[in-house]
């Protein structure tokens, strides 16, 4: 077989952390997906990826202002 290359699946110790925290923020549901990126300093699509990460794609986010 032939080598594999590119980085290794799943997400480091640290960023497990902060999918952990996205998965809160995301149950809370009081701060806009902007202002978790904004706070965990991360993109949109690393949110959403944490969020994927976490077995909660295609959910529909609790949101109250």
């Amino acid at each position: 077989m032939g080598k594999v290359l590119g980085a290794p699946k799943g997400i480091s110790k640290k960023n497990q952390q902060k999918a952990v925290l996205c998965e809160e923020y995301f149950k809370e549901g009081k701060l806009t997906v902007s202002e978790i990126c904004e706070r965990l300093d991360i993109s949109r699509a690393t949110y959403y990826k944490y969020l994927r990460y976490r077995g909660l794609s295609g959910k529909l986010r609790p949101y109250s202002k």
